[in-house]
């Protein structure tokens, strides 16, 4: 137990580590292309929460049709396209 918990752990800390590495690389060479100047800056970060707005309010709507409760002492799956579950 001891030990999945601890790959978990290091699953969703390299996950978020990509995160991070990817939107910054995204963050410059959108600032590269676009000459780096404010204007762009405000673009691009507007579009990027258009577009986490847009997903959120997409997954909301995905979770409400989709509920289904889990089996008591079980807890759900992080993502079900990896297959992992705990």
């Amino acid at each position: 137990m001891v030990a999945a918990r601890s790959r978990m752990a290091l699953f969703v800390f390299g996950w978020g580590f990509y995160a991070l590495v990817v939107q910054s690389v995204l963050l410059r060479e959108t600032m590269v292309l676009f000459f780096g100047g404010e204007l762009s800056w405000a673009l691009v970060l507007s579009s990027w929460l258009l577009g986490i707005t847009i997903g959120a309010l997409g997954g909301a709507r995905l979770a409400r049709l989709v509920r289904r409760p889990a089996p008591r002492g079980r807890s759900q799956p992080v993502s079900p396209c990896l297959g992992y579950s705990p």
